[in-house]
């Protein structure tokens, strides 16, 4: 994958059981910023890359506050490149989440 969609990518992430919620933030950030609620409370915010099309960086927060408070849990990023579709990078993301959650 050579450019990640932000809107493709948060589809991706609401055929994941352990996601309640996931759209693009478009009111609150940029158009490339993906906004993802996990069953566990918890929050994640992802970015496309700048300079790096198919990177994505995101911060994980224990839930909304933690993104007010700017107070995250964990770092998580994913590259793309070479991948056909989002359904292996969006599990290794739903992987560190989990991860950095302890679970």
């Amino acid at each position: 994958m050579e450019n990640i969609n932000p809107y493709d990518l948060a589809f991706a992430f609401t055929r994941r059981p352990e996601v309640t919620d996931a759209n693009v933030a478009t009111g609150m950030c940029p158009d490339d910023t993906v906004l993802v609620e996990l069953a566990g409370g918890q929050v994640a915010v992802f970015n496309v890359q700048d300079g790096y099309p198919a990177v994505v960086l995101g911060t994980l927060y224990a839930d909304a506050d933690g993104i007010r408070e700017h107070d995250p849990l964990e770092s998580i990023h994913h590259d793309f490149e070479g991948e056909g579709d989002y359904g292996d990078g969006v599990d290794d993301i739903i992987a560190q989440c989990a991860e950095a959650s302890g679970e």
